[in-house]
C-alpha cells in the first residue's frame, strides 16, 4: 500500500509538471520492484479524470459540436493523436521494455531537457492551430510514449516553439491527452482483465486525482509567467541520476 501511494504521489506531481511521470515511476520501480505497466496505466487514468475536471468547460464546449470551429477543433485533436496512437499499438512491447532500461531513460531525459530549455527562446506569434502544426505536435508526442520524455513537456514545448500562444498550447496538449490516456487504460484492462485491478489502489487512485488537479493549476501559472523552461534544469538532473543508476547496475 505504501508503495502504491508513493507511485500515486509521483504520478500526480510529475504527470503535468513537465518532468515525465513515466520516467519517475520507472526509477522508483527500479528500486522497489519490476515495473507493472498496468499500475502505471491505472494511475494515468486517475490523472485523466483530473484533466477532464480541470478542462470541463473547454470539453463541454468542444463536444457540443454547435459550430464549425468546434467540429474543426475536435478533428484537429484526433489528427494530433493519430501518430502516438498508431505507434503505441505497434510498439507496445518495446515501450514496456524501456521501463527497465535506465540508460534509455537517461537519453530520454536529455531530449526532454533540450526541448524545455528551447522554450526560453520561443516567441509567441499567436499562430492558429492548423493541420501542419497539429501533425508536428502529434509526431512530437510519439516520443513521449517512452519513459523519461514528458508528454506535456514535449507537446507544449513544440507548440510554443511553433509560435502558438501559451494557454492555447497547454489546452490543446491536454485535450489530446484525454483520448490517448483512455485508450491506453482500456487496452491494459482488456489485456489483463478486470481481475488484474488491485483493490489496494483505490485510495492512492483518489489521492492521485486530487494532487493532479493541484499540479494542473500550478502548471497553468508557471506557463503564464514564462517559467516553463526552468524545468529543463530538473530534467538535466534526472538525466545524470538515471545515467549513474545505469552504470551502477551494468
Amino acid at each position: 500500500m505504501v508503495q502504491l501511494f508513493i507511485y500515486a504521489i509521483t504520478q500526480a506531481v510529475t504527470e503535468y509538471l513537465p518532468v515525465s511521470s513515466s520516467g519517475h515511476l520507472a526509477v522508483l520501480s527500479h528500486f522497489f520492484s519490476f515495473p507493472d505497466l498496468f499500475i502505471f496505466t491505472t494511475l494515468h487514468f486517475a490523472s485523466l479524470i483530473a484533466v477532464i475536471i480541470f478542462f470541463r468547460k473547454e470539453l463541454w464546449q468542444l463536444l457540443r459540436l454547435t459550430s464549425f470551429e468546434n467540429r474543426r477543433s475536435l478533428s484537429l485533436i484526433f489528427l494530433g493523436i493519430l501518430p502516438a496512437g498508431i505507434f503505441g499499438l505497434l510498439c507496445h512491447d518495446l515501450i514496456e521494455q524501456m521501463f527497465g532500461s535506465m540508460r534509455a531513460i537517461s537519453i530520454a531525459y536529455f531530449i526532454s531537457a533540450c526541448f524545455l530549455f528551447a522554450t526560453k527562446f520561443a516567441v509567441n506569434k499567436n499562430k492558429e492551430l492548423s493541420v501542419k502544426t497539429v501533425l508536428i505536435i502529434g509526431c512530437a508526442q510519439v516520443a513521449a510514449l517512452l519513459p523519461g520524455i514528458s508528454r506535456s513537456g514535449i507537446t507544449i514545448s513544440t507548440g510554443l516553439l511553433l509560435g502558438i500562444e501559451q494557454k492555447k498550447a497547454m489546452t490543446f496538449s491536454f485535450l489530446m491527452y484525454i483520448p490517448l490516456a483512455f485508450a491506453a487504460f482500456l487496452k491494459e484492462l482488456l489485456d489483463d482483465g478486470v481481475a488484474s485491478i488491485n483493490q489496494e489502489i483505490f485510495f492512492p487512485f483518489i489521492a492521485c486525482i486530487i494532487l493532479s488537479l493541484i499540479c494542473l493549476k500550478l502548471l497553468k501559472v508557471i506557463i503564464k509567467k514564462d517559467f516553463f523552461w526552468l524545468f529543463s534544469i530538473y530534467c538535466f538532473a534526472m538525466m545524470v541520476l538515471t545515467f549513474f543508476i545505469s552504470i551502477k547496475h551494468v
